[in-house]
Parts: C-alpha cells; sequence; structure tokens
C-alpha cells in the first residue's frame, strides 16, 4: 500500500480527529460516536470526511488501516 499520499507528520490528525478514528476503529458507527461525543451527527460525518481526506483513503476501514500502518492508533 503506498503511504506517499498520506502526511508523514504523527500530529496529520486533530486529536479529535483521532479520537474519532479511534472509536470508528472499535466499530463505533456514527450514530454512536455522535452519541458518546454529544456532537451532532453532521460533525462526526465532517470527521470522518476529514480523516478519510488527510490519510487519503477512500473508506473508515482504509483509513483504520493506514492510521495502524503509520502508529497513529
Amino acid at each position: 500500500m503506498n503511504l506517499s499520499i498520506c502526511k508523514s507528520s504523527p500530529d496529520v490528525l486533530s486529536t479529535r480527529e483521532l479520537l474519532v478514528l479511534r472509536l470508528i476503529s472499535e466499530g463505533c458507527s456514527t450514530a454512536d460516536i455522535s452519541a458518546l461525543l454529544t456532537l451532532p451527527m453532521n460533525t462526526v460525518e465532517s470527521y470522518r470526511k476529514a480523516i478519510r481526506e488527510k490519510l487519503g483513503a477512500r473508506h473508515a476501514a482504509e483509513a483504520v488501516h493506514k492510521a495502524r500502518l503509520l502508529n497513529l492508533l
């Protein structure tokens, strides 16, 4: 897998994005994350989109995989 499209800095994701990514990696849905963090679902979707874009991922599973390869999780 080509990680060259990812930013190499470990702080590529914000603290909140890392938290959302951890919850995604644990199997939480957008609704679950919204309830746990008391955030609107649209905000959680925005975080999910930003995570995918920053990691160059097409979907959540790929974002989690790339984050693990980068030792972000």
